[in-house]
């Protein structure tokens, strides 16, 4: 049934920020619509209310991406709270009940300087990422580096600073 087990998640001290992927159970639309983003960024400011710093995100069209700096607590159940509030309202305006994530979000602590920089070019450009995929260039190919309409990436205002160039120009990584 392509479950795996589960393993331990390792503790996070609220001292390095995390990575966060939530892969959509199968049979939702895409993601990619205005309705499903102004619905996420809902759900991240309520959860930043109630003390989880989501600081950046993307969605794509079967799996959100979110860098989050968790706090000293743990952010287990703020987590689920966020996931929660986001899946009914989903579920609301897609006038359907049922389960929006799959059973496991994937997690990755960004302990170093360079795995923020990474996560944060990841999840600002993901969408340029998919496009070449399918495009089937590969990694030495150019990345169109632009500003993700369904992200956070409005936001980010250090984008000279993460790719060397500002967005909407080519950068050849």
């Amino acid at each position: 049934s392509g479950t795996r087990a589960h393993t331990r998640r390792e503790i996070l001290t609220g001292r390095e920020p995390v990575h966060v992927t939530l892969k959509l159970c199968q049979g939702l639309p895409s993601f990619r619509k205005k309705e499903v983003f102004r619905i996420l960024r809902i759900a991240v400011r309520k959860s930043r209310q109630k003390g989880l710093a989501v600081t950046h995100f993307a969605i794509l069209s079967n799996h959100i991406h979110l860098i989050v700096e968790p706090p000293r607590g743990g952010m287990r159940k703020l987590f689920q709270s966020l996931c929660i509030s986001f899946s009914k309202r989903l579920n609301a305006s897609l006038d359907r009940t049922g389960r929006v994530f799959r059973d496991r979000y994937h997690v990755h602590v960004l302990k170093t300087p360079l795995e923020m920089r990474n996560a944060l070019a990841y999840v600002l450009a993901n969408e340029g990422r998919h496009i070449a995929r399918k495009l089937g260039l590969g990694r030495s190919a150019k990345l169109i580096v632009r500003i993700d309409p369904f992200s956070s990436a409005f936001a980010f205002l250090k984008w000279k600073k993460l790719f060397r160039v500002p967005p909407d120009f080519e950068y050849s990584g």
